[in-house]
């Protein structure tokens, strides 16, 4: 493997293709490699990294002595690999989770499903409202309003995009803001502005914001009954143990 001396890292500036040739060798030099199992898998981690995440760090640190430092340079460009392939599993997981929670709330009762979101917590290592997240993001991308291969590696970010209506979400595609390594605040400003684009026009209906109450309430109103349920089967027990107990006293 190739590396390029001190000298031929450019001070600012995108690096070029074959500076980047330079730093990670061609996957050809790999066999010829006297290195190390460990040493050479790292080789070959480092080639497989494409040019934006070395133009990053090019101009990231432009005019500073790291580029001048190959050993820093690899490290960065080693750490960055490895840090995405977590944050991609990370992703995995909670469309897993997601998933799954879904599929618990489609088999439980009503009043099953009032008591686990009412002590989630006692479960599952997470509240009821990081579980909801997660459940809405499932759903949007069980449906296909949010492909798996599009969906934001962040389960924050990802609630953001499903809970918008079809319109919305057009947009957003439309804005390249459906995609895996999209930043949260990106998200979030979109639909900043969404809101202050309703808030200009007198009179107008958001639909998104009606049909997300109505969904909260149609869940308070299912959480609401089953309580009165468990209200009901109480009272009732309570005024069997009184009957009994008023016939067993003496008069």
């Amino acid at each position: 493997m190739v590396l390029c001396p001190a000298g031929d890292f450019p001070v600012s500036g995108r690096l070029k293709k074959s500076r980047a040739t330079a730093l990670l060798g061609t996957e050809a030099e790999f066999d010829d490699l006297s290195l190390g199992d460990r040493r050479r898998d790292a080789a070959r981690v480092l080639h497989a990294q494409d040019e934006t995440t070395l133009n990053a760090i090019h101009e990231v640190f432009a005019g500073t002595p790291l580029l001048a430092d190959r050993g820093k340079v690899e490290l960065l460009l080693f750490t960055a690999s490895e840090v995405r392939d977590q944050w991609s599993r990370a992703r995995d997981s909670f469309l897993t989770i997601g998933r799954k929670l879904l599929a618990l709330e489609e088999t439980l009762t009503a009043d099953e499903f009032v008591r686990l979101r009412r002590d989630s917590v006692r479960i599952f290592p997470f509240s009821d409202s990081i579980a909801s997240q997660l459940r809405q993001v499932a759903r949007a991308v069980r449906s296909g309003r949010i492909p798996a291969e599009q969906c934001p590696t962040g389960y924050s970010t990802a609630y953001l995009l499903a809970v918008l209506s079809e319109d919305e979400l057009a947009r957003a595609r439309a804005e390249n803001l459906v995609r895996p390594d999209v930043p949260r605040a990106r998200v979030v400003e979109f639909r900043k502005r969404l809101a202050q684009a309703t808030e200009t026009i007198p009179n107008r209906l958001s639909l998104a914001k009606f049909r997300a109450e109505r969904d909260r309430l149609d869940r308070e109103r299912t959480m609401l009954l089953a309580r009165l349920k468990e209200i009901g089967v109480r009272r009732r027990e309570i005024v069997c143990k009184l009957a009994e107990a008023e016939t067993d006293e003496p008069r």
